[in-house]
């Protein structure tokens, strides 16, 4: 019989890891930056369309989707900052995902209370802990 348990999955930061990370956040960031140049040329060519008295509430609407966009461009400077700070060997939490475990008669039980980890390492699972949450 199969069960479905939660895992949460970690990376190790190694060189390659780094520099994965460090290329889709700046990558990112360039979506970003052409959104906000897109939203910029869209407010200009909407303005002209738009009668005068509703051009502060359009403005407001393009303003604050601009803000959100440069508020995600902080937020990915922030995270190139301390990931530049971090030392290889460093563990970095990235999701939870289901697994499947195989459960037979006479399997040892594992409460579900006990957490699952899965640490990968440039692409390649390198281990699987099983340990006790102890919140007593």
């Amino acid at each position: 019989m199969k069960c479905i348990r939660k895992a949460s999955v970690k990376h190790v930061l190694t060189s390659t890891k780094r520099a994965e990370l460090t290329r889709s956040f700046e990558e990112e960031k360039v979506q970003l930056e052409r959104e906000i140049k897109q939203l910029e040329f869209q407010y200009h060519h909407a303005q002209k369309k738009t009668p005068s008295q509703m051009v502060p509430s359009l403005k407001e609407k393009f303003d604050h989707e601009i803000n959100r966009r440069q508020e995600k461009q902080q937020s990915l400077q922030f995270k190139m900052d301390q990931l530049n700070h971090l030392t290889e060997g460093s563990e970095l939490f990235f999701e939870m995902t289901d697994v499947l475990i195989d459960v037979e008669v006479g399997s040892k039980w594992v409460s579900a209370e006990n957490a699952l980890t899965i640490v990968v390492k440039d692409g390649v699972v390198h281990e699987i802990r099983e340990s006790e949450n102890r919140e007593t």
